[in-house]
C-alpha cells in the first residue's frame, strides 16, 4: 500500500509541474466525477486545443466562466462581466 501512495505522490507533482509549465493553474482537482484545472486567466485558456464554452454563473464579482475540456479534464477560469464581453467582442470581430 505504501507503494501506491509513493505512485500517487510522484504522478500528482508530476503534473503540477507539467502543468505548471502550461497554464498558471489556481487549483488542479481530481475528485470522483472527474478532473479539472482552474485557471488565472482567459489567455491560459488560448494555450488548451479545443472550443472555447462559456457559462453564467451566480456571482457578485465573477458572472460568467469559460472552460475548454480536453480528454475528459476541463480547464475553466471565472471572468467578471466585463471580461466576458471583452472576451466576446473580440471573438465577434
Amino acid at each position: 500500500m505504501a507503494n501506491k501512495v509513493l505512485e500517487i505522490c510522484d504522478a500528482i507533482e508530476l503534473t503540477r509541474e507539467v502543468t505548471m509549465e502550461i497554464v498558471r493553474p489556481l487549483a488542479i482537482t481530481i475528485d470522483p466525477d472527474g478532473s479539472s484545472v482552474h485557471v488565472k486567466s482567459i489567455r491560459d485558456l488560448e494555450q488548451i486545443p479545443g472550443t472555447l464554452k462559456f457559462e453564467e454563473r451566480d456571482g457578485d464579482v465573477y458572472t460568467h466562466n469559460a472552460s475548454k475540456t480536453i480528454c475528459g479534464v476541463r480547464f475553466f477560469c471565472l471572468l467578471t462581466r466585463d471580461e466576458y464581453e471583452a472576451v466576446r467582442l473580440q471573438e465577434a470581430s
